[in-house]
């Protein structure tokens, strides 16, 4: 393998094109920055039309920006939303003509988290017993994790409307467990009894410790959510013997 060296364009506007995108990258990666989603357009100097759009997000609305020809690539987090959309299942009416060009694989995974004091053990349970859980989801509406839940939920036979009919509540919490330490706070005060997420690994020991337990998922309910286009994975115990 031979080493190779990285050139870069000196030229003014490529300087100022590379300029904004470090600008960007540098604002998304803040913490208290609000604006999270970004999207670049290119376009001939002499041109009024922008040509091309890139567009980033952890939205299933890339998918579409794309098939409009709003946007000609775009991000989507987790890839099996392009799975849904290639399909034409869970929120998309009829198969969307998108292509992916390049996955970046992540050890995500998606978990269902309940206080102990439930005694739930699976997702079927929750409905077998219209068990009204008080859940805590992401406050950002926007986010792919939401068309998981929702398809999650559907495959095991319910909504989260009709745990809100059984007598739960479902309440939305900004960021992710690990990022917010309120969210797994608010279990230890009584506040809520579930927390639906992804990034578990990031705070399934947090859950553990304040009295958590991840819901299993049955083997019908995960042929159904196979068929439209998630991927099963466990969540090893490694590290955790609780």
């Amino acid at each position: 393998m031979q080493r190779s060296e990285r050139r870069f364009d000196l030229s003014p506007v490529a300087t100022r094109s590379r300029l904004m995108l470090e600008v960007a990258s540098e604002l998304v990666g803040r913490p208290g920055w609000p604006h999270k989603q970004a999207r670049i357009s290119l376009r001939n100097r002499a041109s009024e039309v922008w040509s091309l759009t890139l567009f980033a997000s952890d939205s299933p609305e890339g998918v579409m920006q794309v098939a409009s020809g709003e946007a000609q690539f775009a991000i989507v987090n987790p890839g099996a939303v392009l799975t849904l959309a290639l399909r034409g299942e869970g929120p998309f009416p009829e198969p969307v003509s998108v292509r992916a060009i390049v996955v970046m694989h992540s050890p995500d995974r998606f978990a269902l988290a309940v206080s102990a004091q439930t005694g739930l053990s699976s997702l079927e349970e929750v409905k077998e017993r219209r068990y009204p859980l008080k859940v805590s989801l992401r406050a950002d509406r926007n986010h792919s994790i939401h068309l998981v839940i929702d398809e999650v939920l559907k495959a095991a036979g319910f909504s989260l409307e009709d745990l809100t009919s059984w007598g739960g509540t479902v309440r939305y919490d900004p960021g992710v467990p690990i990022h917010n330490p309120q969210r797994i706070g608010a279990v230890g005060r009584g506040e809520v009894d579930a927390i639906f997420d992804e990034a578990a690994r990031g705070w399934r020991q947090e859950a553990l410790d304040v009295g958590m337990r991840f819901l299993s998922i049955g083997e019908q309910t995960l042929r159904e959510l196979e068929r439209i286009g998630f991927r099963r994975a466990a969540i090893p115990a490694n590290g955790h013997p609780n």
